[in-house]
């Protein structure tokens, strides 16, 4: 299909609120991610607390954006929250912790 000239200059297409919102849901996941890598097997407390946090947050976010959405975007909305789980996964790799374990289980 056609792009608009927004989408071929890499830019948010107010136009798309759903493309949008994927995108930046999307980006905040692959953050997740990377701060889980560059961090893995911490036993910082805060960054613990932190990352949890975030990832919650991303979860809530998703669930609120795509409620009644499309399978498609039901399935980029999981792939976001996998993303960050996997994130959130590697920082706390090797720990044993239940309340990490509990959330990477259920979602």
């Amino acid at each position: 299909g056609a792009r608009s000239a927004a989408a071929e200059r890499g830019e948010a297409d107010e136009r798309d609120p759903v493309g949008a919102t994927l995108a930046l849901l999307a980006i905040r996941a692959g953050s997740l991610l990377a701060a889980g890598v560059a961090f893995a097997g911490s036993l910082d407390v805060r960054l613990r607390n932190l990352m949890l946090d975030e990832v919650r947050s991303l979860i809530c976010d998703c669930n609120a954006a795509f409620s009644g959405s499309q399978i498609v975007e039901r399935r980029m909305m999981s792939s976001c929250i996998a993303t960050a789980c996997a994130g959130l996964a590697a920082l706390m790799s090797g720990s044993r912790d239940a309340e990490i374990l509990s959330l990477l289980l259920r979602e």
